[in-house]
């Protein structure tokens, strides 16, 4: 399969919130240090990796990553994690699995969303069918341990054909999921992302076979 393109043309992307743009500076930051090949951002997205399925505590901290500012933190019941900080943890550690053994590209990209690039993948796959239906479960997920299951998946299918996406956007997405009405939310914001990135592919083919 040939190397798809990483962004969609003609795809406005929804605008980051500040928990996003936090994350993103986080991420471009080791990503820089990663493409340098320093040793310790080596270290850090192994540690990341392995932490993929935890939860946020000890690991995270270790692995040099600033912490969220108290204005970003949100409420926690009891010594449970916040929304902000699951959704962080769970968007550094798959952005980790997305970055490993790409040194010579950038897996997190500003601009386009999970959905888009998934709809990217899907147009460039010889199986569009099984991508759509992993997409289908991730959307359809009623706990957040269910969707980090599918969104890792599909994130493995993007590392395989150098596809990047917008991880401080991603986060912002995890965090609309774990809030009041999350999941039904996030449906419809990765359904009209996927739909449009569709819409702007099939216009672009249609352009390109009428020169």
């Amino acid at each position: 399969m040939s190397e798809v393109e990483t962004k969609p043309r003609n795809v406005r992307h929804r605008r980051r919130e500040p928990l996003g743009d936090f994350v993103a500076a986080q991420v471009a930051k080791l990503q820089r240090r990663y493409r340098r090949r320093e040793s310790t951002a080596v270290a850090t997205l192994a540690k990341l990796r392995r932490d993929v399925h935890g939860e946020p505590g000890v690991e995270l901290a270790l692995s040099g990553i600033d912490p969220l500012p108290p204005e970003l933190l949100g409420p926690a019941p009891g010594d449970e994690a916040t929304r902000s900080e699951r959704a962080v943890h769970t968007a550094l550690t798959l952005y980790a699995v997305h970055q490993q053994s790409q040194s010579n590209k950038d897996m997190h990209v500003n601009g386009p969303s999970f959905a888009t690039q998934v709809a990217l993948l899907a147009a460039g796959s010889p199986s569009p069918e099984a991508v759509r239906r992993r997409f289908a479960a991730a959307g359809t997920a009623s706990t957040y341990q269910e969707l980090r299951h599918h969104t890792r998946g599909l994130v493995t299918r993007l590392r395989a054909e150098g596809i990047g996406m917008d991880y401080g956007r991603f986060a912002d997405d995890l965090a609309v999921f774990l809030g009041r009405g999350g999941p039904e939310r996030l449906r419809g914001y990765w359904g009209r992302d996927y739909w449009r990135a569709q819409t702007s592919d099939h216009d672009q083919n249609d352009s390109q076979e009428q020169e």
